[in-house]
């Protein structure tokens, strides 16, 4: 039985708002190792700093850049 992730994609937050990892939804497994290695799981709170050209997000004391796709798998609930 499948589970329904509650919260918002990453991209939907706006610069200078703070959302909590709630879930990952990447379509393949190599993009779901990659979050987990940047820091990006569930309980982390992200930061966004930038939507264009890349979505910026900081992460602790980490800024990564993510391409739409990437930031779009990022399931958030707004803080």
């Amino acid at each position: 039985m499948s589970r329904k992730i509650r919260g918002i994609p990453l991209t939907r937050l706006r610069r200078g708002q703070s959302g909590r990892i709630v879930g990952l939804s990447p379509s393949r497994q190599a993009d779901l190792q990659k979050l987990i290695t940047l820091g990006l799981f569930p309980g982390e709170r992200v930061i966004i700093l930038h939507h264009k050209p890349l979505h910026v997000v900081q992460v602790g004391y980490t800024q990564i850049a993510l391409d739409r796709q990437g930031a779009g798998s990022i399931i958030v609930q707004p803080e």
